[in-house]
């Protein structure tokens, strides 16, 4: 109960820091080299929040790595099309990964 505690703290606290570099930092964030670096970050913290399965349970790396993917390929979706069609892709790859029982 209390490893959650930390991950669900863990995970505000980077969405914080991230708000305020953001606000920092704007010039970056608005330039060629921003939405990479956010797209990676999301993907790197996706990918670990979602490899968490509890304190007694063993990591699910793969689990993660998936997560993650489906958040980043959605992302760049987006960023190279229309947000309707990177909504739809995200939605199409969850959609393959719960039908596959992938994990489970």
């Amino acid at each position: 109960m209390a490893m959650e505690k930390f991950v669900y703290a863990s995970v505000i606290v980077f969405a914080v820091i991230c708000f305020a570099v953001a606000v920092v930092f704007p010039k970056f964030w608005l330039s060629g080299w921003g939405v990479a670096t956010l797209i990676t970050f999301l993907f790197v913290a996706v990918s670990l929040v979602c490899s968490w399965r509890g304190k007694t349970k063993p990591r699910a790396p793969l689990f993660g790595i998936a997560c993650g993917s489906v958040v980043a390929l959605g992302l760049v979706t987006m960023l190279f099309t229309n947000a309707v069609v990177g909504g739809l892709v995200g939605s199409g790859l969850l959609y393959a990964v719960a039908k596959s029982r992938f994990f489970l």
